[in-house]
């Protein structure tokens, strides 16, 4: 602090706070120093500022706006982290009550047949269930149902299968046989059971 401004002193009593704050320097500390011893008043008031001073650095400071932002982010964070480990622990809990849905299944029914049998279209009709291989022309399908006197009933399922009727009183076996032997049009041929 400077004690001359256009030639004019400060008076003592308006530097006293800087020197209880330990920021006076040079002359203006000696001159308030040699004031101090001087003037009982003077003295009474710098003590009575040192006082003041003390109790304001002992009092808790306030928590500023960053440290409640960084606890708020905190907390979100951990929320979030919580609400992500719920999620897991649902979806392996969705999990294993699927595996065990099935495990039950397999274990309360009884074994099923072990070939294909197809779900759609009416079970009383189609003599045979056939596969043509993925390259096969209608063309080629045509003429392989007209020369064998055979019908589709239905299909394509699915999978691509098709069942088959054929002409009254034809041998199944005799059809079935010549069917698996065309392998450059047929995939598989079964027969009902």
């Amino acid at each position: 602090m400077t004690s001359n401004t256009a030639g004019m002193q400060e008076p003592v009593e308006q530097l006293l706070p800087f020197l209880v704050n330990g920021t006076l320097a040079g002359p203006d500390r000696a001159r308030v120093e040699k004031g101090l011893r001087h003037d009982p008043a003077l003295a009474a008031e710098a003590a009575l500022l040192g006082q003041l001073r003390d109790a304001m650095k002992a009092m808790p400071q306030p928590a500023s706006p960053a440290e409640f932002g960084l606890a708020r982010l905190m907390r979100d964070i951990d929320r979030e982290a919580s609400a992500q480990r719920t999620r897991r622990w649902q979806l392996a809990g969705g999990a294993v009550a699927a595996a065990a849905i099935a495990l039950a299944v397999m274990l309360v029914l009884p074994p099923g047949q072990t070939e294909y049998q197809q779900a759609s279209g009416d079970p009383g009709r189609g003599d045979l269930t056939v596969a043509f291989v993925p390259g096969a022309t209608l063309a080629e399908v045509t003429d392989l149902l007209q020369n064998n006197n055979l019908e589709i009933v239905d299909g394509p399922s699915a999978i691509g299968l098709y069942r088959l009727d054929v002409t009254a009183g034809a041998n199944l076996d005799a059809i079935a046989d010549k069917l698996r032997a065309m392998q450059s049009l047929v995939e598989s041929v079964s027969l009902p059971e």
